[in-house]
């Protein structure tokens, strides 16, 4: 018979603690590099998808203003021009008017990127507008997500890192309840200059041509011309609530 002294005094010893504690030490740290690798080709996907739901919502946007200059865009209007969203992104209008029209885009994924794209640049039909319909990127305002001032407002350039966090886009969901309630607040005042003794009312407001933001809900506290107020409210965490009056805007943190 053949004789393994080898794997006989292998057989007989066995492994010694050190050497399972190194073996275990080996798996744990090739694990451990797997599941960062994966965490971050998932991460690139989740983050590739919001980038492209927004170009494309951007796009869209482009080919609404051009047959609805004066128009407020919404969501349901996107997808009547086409727009599907990819499975859990999220594409918000945060302003939806042609002169300060801002969208984002991100994933649900917990501490997922935002992406925010502004109309700078955007005109009515008659004028140059953007050809390759891809957006602007940065946190509104022609600025980005740094602070830097965007070089080319009314140009392509490629979808950049210039990433949002959730307050930054409060800010921006700030000044476009401000901008609705303004806009609100002087429609109603031309109403009742036109109809003096009668209170205004937000079905009044809607049929006399003033549209609202989606997104901001907005109530009129008193629709008199001696004392009128209204209030409104962006659909976004950490966003304030107006209230303007003969007297001026005034906010509060909800």
């Amino acid at each position: 018979m053949l004789n393994f002294p080898l794997v006989k005094n292998f057989r007989e010893k066995g492994f010694t603690l050190t050497e399972i504690l190194y073996v275990l030490s080996i798996i744990a740290i090739l694990a451990a590099i797997a599941t960062l690798n994966y965490s971050g080709y998932r991460k690139k996907a989740t983050d590739t998808a919001a980038q492209e739901d927004l170009r494309q919502a951007y796009s869209l946007a482009v080919n609404y203003f051009a047959d609805h200059p004066s128009g407020v865009l919404t969501m349901a209007d996107l997808q009547n021009y086409g727009f599907r969203s990819s499975s859990n992104v999220k594409v918000m209008i945060i302003n939806g008017r042609l002169s300060n029209l801002v969208m984002t885009s991100s994933n649900n994924a917990p501490d997922a990127q935002i992406y925010i794209a502004y109309g700078q640049g955007m005109t009515p039909p008659g004028g140059s507008r953007p050809s390759s319909g891809e957006p602007n990127q940065g946190s509104g305002g022609g600025t980005g997500a740094g602070g830097q001032q965007n070089s080319n407002p009314s140009g392509n350039p490629p979808l950049q890192q210039n990433l949002a966090t959730n307050q930054d886009v409060a800010r921006l969901c700030n000044q476009a309840t401000m901008m609705d309630l303004a806009e609100a607040y002087g429609a109603a005042q031309g109403y009742l200059g036109r109809n003096p003794g009668k209170d205004v009312t937000k079905d009044i407001l809607l049929a006399n041509g003033f549209t609202p933001n989606e997104n901001v809900s907005l109530v009129i506290l008193n629709g008199s011309s001696s004392n009128l107020s209204m209030s409104a409210n962006f659909n976004f965490p950490g966003t304030a609530s107006y209230t303007i009056s003969p007297s001026g805007i005034s906010s509060s943190t909800g």
